[in-house]
């Protein structure tokens, strides 16, 4: 299952954001009701595409994925989600980097 966040309408003029995981569901923040922001988020996005805006036409949209970044850091610090895993240690990366200057030269 992949990692979405998404917004439900809780009251008249309010939306909540969640993160749904394989582990469950996890509160992010609420904001005004913005009809733009419900049909983008209505059916979930994924967390690895939070930063694309290139399919954004709303500016609601656009502050929303802007300010989702920092929320989501803040799950994954708290809870250890590994939302933002790297697939390599920063010691093979940097072995990685002086073969390839190596091999340049």
């Amino acid at each position: 299952m992949k990692n979405k966040v998404y917004c439900r309408t809780v009251a008249q003029g309010v939306q909540e954001y969640y993160l749904q995981t394989e582990n469950g569901r996890y509160y992010l923040f609420e904001q005004d009701y913005r009809v733009t922001n419900r049909d983008y988020f209505k059916n979930g996005v994924d967390v690895n595409k939070i930063g694309d805006f290139r399919n954004v036409r709303s500016e609601s949209v656009r502050m929303t994925l802007d300010k989702l970044p920092k929320y989501l850091k803040k799950l994954d610090k708290r809870y250890g989600l590994g939302l933002y895993k790297r697939d390599v240690n920063p010691y093979q990366r940097a072995q990685k980097q002086k073969r390839l200057c190596y091999e340049a030269a």
